[in-house]
């Protein structure tokens, strides 16, 4: 019995390091296409507007029609650039990087107010502190599924980020005024359904660096997710 038992664990700390292996990983991978699309494809896309400008101004002279046309297809090169420049910030936000963890969470907020109408009030702490850029990109995606949860599935109408330091660590509130959910029902029942919180990724981010994770929520009752992952020496 005390074999099976050590295997099992060992089988659970495999997978969880494996889980975080992967979502480092992916994180890379993410702030890599991001800075392709912006320093490559944006680029491009602009090389090709300045060049359909002078092909308006030497060519045709006089042609209305085909001056309507240049102009038509400047015009969706721009929009095609800014779709990029999206698709780049949600890859991989660049405010994260040269602003810090508070900006970035306070441009998401924006964002989803833009998008969905939520209104997402802010308690940030702007203090400095030495943060590894891994650990502020797992809270920043942690609050970001968070959010998109609220605005799929939880019928909200406002929400509030919290970032605190806490016990030698950063600890990151996301709570709203839904419908909320039982937190004791089997996870398929919330995570896939119903509520969709999506459990499993927001864990094992907070896992990968060695943090955890509370819900606390009850139907018609709102829901707080509460993530704390600690700042040590030896995080990269």
């Amino acid at each position: 019995m005390t074999s099976i038992v050590v295997q099992q664990r060992r089988y659970l700390t495999a997978t969880r390091s494996l889980s975080g292996k992967l979502l480092a990983a992916q994180e890379e991978e993410r702030a890599r296409i991001a800075r392709e699309l912006h320093d490559d494809v944006i680029q491009r896309v602009a090389l090709l507007g300045q060049s359909l400008d002078e092909l308006a101004t030497f060519s045709h002279d006089g042609d209305k029609q085909f001056e309507r046309r240049v102009r038509g297809l400047r015009a969706e090169l721009v929009d095609f650039a800014d779709e990029i420049r999206s698709l780049a910030h949600r890859m991989h936000p660049p405010v994260l990087d040269h602003l810090g963890l508070p900006a970035a969470l306070s441009t998401l907020a924006g964002e989803i107010w833009s998008t969905s109408r939520l209104r997402v009030g802010l308690d940030l702490d702007r203090s400095p502190v030495e943060m590894p850029p891994a650990v502020a990109a797992g809270l920043y995606r942690i609050a970001q599924e968070s959010l998109r949860n609220v605005v799929k599935h939880a019928g909200a109408s406002t929400a509030m980020m919290r970032l605190a330091h806490v016990d030698g660590g950063v600890q990151l509130v996301v709570e709203d005024n839904g419908s909320g959910f039982d937190t004791a029902a089997p996870r398929g029942a919330f995570v896939n359904g119903g509520s969709g919180i999506g459990l499993t990724s927001i864990t094992e981010r907070a896992r990968q660096f060695g943090g955890r994770v509370a819900i606390h929520s009850r139907p018609g009752a709102g829901t707080r997710v509460v993530a704390w992952i600690p700042l040590g020496k030896d995080q990269a």
